[in-house]
């Protein structure tokens, strides 16, 4: 099967990864574009294709797996392949593109989880994102309890709380808060730290799924909609140390994971397990290539 992966901006790197994975854990190909780079520059395998690549990878591929949008794909092929639509987050406009991908008989997919929560139930497919293992890069510093919480919007991750969780703390606790920096600049601040603070509203995002990679335990929420209760029901555990966005519920987190108690090792264990169950590069391989199969049969039969 030829599998053409494509994104505007590439979310979270997704397409790269869904189609290194992919090339790597399958008999399959799989190429990745990107329409434009951002400040982030997550690697990538097709940056900027022309509309005459565009053209031959869509003529080449037997399966196209777009995010958010159907738009850098020729009107043609949008006719005539089999499509999965990821959507990323943008929850309120959720309903309307389910009734286009019916119209068209494309597959529906959500790139989170907590997502399948606010559609009918069977009507989407959850395709996540995969990271590798990386636990040969975590390197905590010695002598310094060091947290870590990358935000891309101060207001969405609740960085203001974080900041006045640690610095109101007796046990000395340096945090990094990593903003507008590079893929590989965060990765590589990421691995000197000992836990680290993702979210409040909608459980984890991919800062979580790298920290799991790490082998380091993560502190994050899901207050909104039953969203933490449905990653519990499906893996039946929570991967996270969950906590509401609040100083001292946050700071407590904290100084348990300080202490190097059982919260500690339980947390790496718990995050450990899910990252390997549902988002590292094979498992998520193993995931798409089923998804793109459904998506085939699902064009054939309209």
């Amino acid at each position: 099967m030829n599998i053409l992966i494509a994104g505007v901006s590439d979310n979270g790197g997704a397409s790269w990864w869904a189609s290194q994975a992919i090339n790597r854990y399958t008999r399959h190909q799989a190429r990745g574009t990107r329409t434009y780079d951002s400040y982030i520059k997550f690697p990538h395998d097709i940056l900027a294709p022309s509309a005459g690549q565009m053209t031959q990878l869509c003529h080449w591929a037997d399966v196209i797996h777009v995010r958010d949008t159907v738009k850098m794909i020729p009107p043609m092929y949008r006719r005539t392949k089999p499509i999965v639509l990821t959507m990323t987050g943008k929850r309120n406009t959720l309903q309307g593109v389910l009734k286009s991908c019916r119209r068209n008989r494309w597959l529906m997919g959500v790139s989170t989880y907590d997502l399948t929560q606010l559609m009918p139930e069977g009507s989407v497919v959850w395709t996540p994102n995969s990271r590798e293992d990386l636990a040969h890069q975590w390197h905590p510093v010695r002598g310094q309890f060091r947290v870590v919480h990358a935000p891309t919007s101060r207001i969405c991750k609740g960085t203001e709380t974080v900041i006045r969780a640690v610095s109101s703390m007796d046990h000395p606790v340096a945090l990094d808060v990593i903003e507008h920096q590079t893929y590989a600049e965060t990765m590589k601040r990421k691995q000197w730290c000992r836990c680290l603070i993702d979210q409040f509203t909608y459980g984890y995002g991919s800062n979580s799924i790298e920290a799991w990679a790490l082998g380091m335990p993560t502190i994050s929420g899901a207050m909104r909609g039953n969203y933490a209760e449905a990653v519990e029901k499906m893996a039946g555990f929570l991967p996270y140390i969950r906590v509401r966005e609040d100083v001292e519920e946050i700071r407590e987190a904290i100084l348990e994971i300080q202490g190097g108690g059982p919260l500690y090792f339980d947390a790496i264990e718990r995050g450990r397990e899910y990252f390997f169950k549902y988002h590292h590069m094979r498992a998520v391989a193993e995931r798409l290539i089923g998804v793109y199969e459904k998506a085939i049969s699902y064009k054939a039969s309209g």
